[in-house]
């Protein structure tokens, strides 16, 4: 490899690293509950590896009680359960490779040890076996509890933002 080769595939690297950098972090209003806000930080990051096939720091961040519940984007019945919800978080993940993230949050809200977050999320990422980029965008809301002093998330609802359309 000639210096000017290897100069271009470092760019590319350090570009595709910022652009990560960039897409773990949520446009929009912070939450007044510091613990809460690093939680969220977290939970932006862990997206990022959700879709690029890697389910696991989402996952951590769930509770694992057997209350929890998810509506994925993907459509489908509501899961009911971490027994349910894990294998599902992990289905989802599947469907994502080389993955990047932009957040835009519209609200933050805790009262004692329950906390609601309203965003919309656009995703831009290969599916499997892919050449062509794809993308979905996602109005999602999602419920969060302090369990033995963590913030853990005990629901998400995702859906498809579409047009506003009026009922005939």
């Amino acid at each position: 490899m000639n210096r000017g080769s290897f100069l271009i595939g470092v760019g590319i690297a350090l570009a595709g690293s910022i652009a990560t950098l960039e897409c773990a972090y949520a446009q929009g209003v912070r939450a007044e509950d510091p613990d809460l806000q690093a939680t969220l930080e977290r939970m932006d990051a862990a997206h990022i590896a959700f879709h690029n096939g890697n389910p696991e720091p989402s996952m951590a961040i769930w509770s694992h009680a057997s209350d929890v519940t998810l509506t994925g984007g993907a459509g489908g019945k509501i899961e009911m359960g971490w027994d349910n919800v894990r294998p599902r978080l992990r289905w989802a993940s599947a469907q994502y490779t080389r993955g990047r993230q932009q957040n835009e949050r519209v609200r933050v809200t805790s009262a004692g040890d329950l906390a609601l977050v309203v965003q919309y999320e656009h995703i831009w990422f290969y599916p499997p076996g892919s050449q062509t980029e794809s993308e979905r965008h996602y109005r999602v809301t999602t419920a969060l509890r302090r369990e033995a002093g963590q913030w853990r998330v005990i629901h998400r609802h995702a859906d498809t933002m579409m047009a506003r359309e009026t009922p005939r």
